[in-house]
């Protein structure tokens, strides 16, 4: 097919702004059979996989002042463009936090990121709190934060500072930190 096709035009615009109207019936029905109808829907996933590409292509190439306001505007850009829906706004406010607090080089810790979207929200709007979406986004959200930042503490962090300085004569705070660098000299 060519690019210039009005279907695949429109399949296009849902894969990317979530124009999902324009897309053939029976390619809609396609998806939804196979259970992959979500990759036309824009979700708030899309609006931290694209602010995620720009604030590291941002990082590399342009001062920090400048990389974060690119990053938090194409976010809010991205998320309008797609329709403003809830999730996707959800989503632009959540990584807008994450990036100012990386900005101002505090942990963006994701349970508290997500505390403060929500009580904001709530504030603008209290009838959310009963909205299902709302419900399952920062429910889904909890969930991961509370599941796997842990773990990613535990087990992933410990390998990540003794990657900073493998070599370092000065004894790593952690213990962990300190075992791993040891092993990889010995080795």
């Amino acid at each position: 097919r060519h690019a210039d096709d009005p279907a695949v035009t429109g399949l296009l615009q849902a894969l990317l702004l979530g124009e999902s109207k324009k897309v053939r019936k029976e390619w809609t029905e396609d998806f939804r059979q196979t259970g992959t109808y979500h990759a036309i829907v824009v979700s708030g996933q899309h609006v931290v996989i694209l602010t995620g590409c720009v604030a590291l292509a941002g990082r590399l190439f342009l001062p920090p002042t400048a990389a974060l306001a690119l990053s938090v505007a194409i976010a809010w850009l991205y998320a309008f463009l797609a329709g403003g829906s809830a999730p996707v706004v959800r989503s632009a406010a959540g990584i807008s936090v994450f990036l100012f607090a990386s900005f101002f080089h505090r942990r963006g810790r994701l349970l508290n990121i997500l505390a403060f979207v929500a009580i904001g929200f709530l504030l603008f709007a209290p009838h959310q709190l009963f909205d299902a979406s709302f419900q399952l986004s920062f429910l889904a959200v909890a969930a991961i934060g509370a599941l796997a930042e842990p773990f990613i503490e535990r087990h992933i962090e410990p390998w990540r500072e003794a990657a900073k300085a493998p070599a370092s004569p000065e004894p790593a705070v952690d213990p962990r930190v300190e075992a791993i660098r040891i092993e990889w000299r010995l080795s």
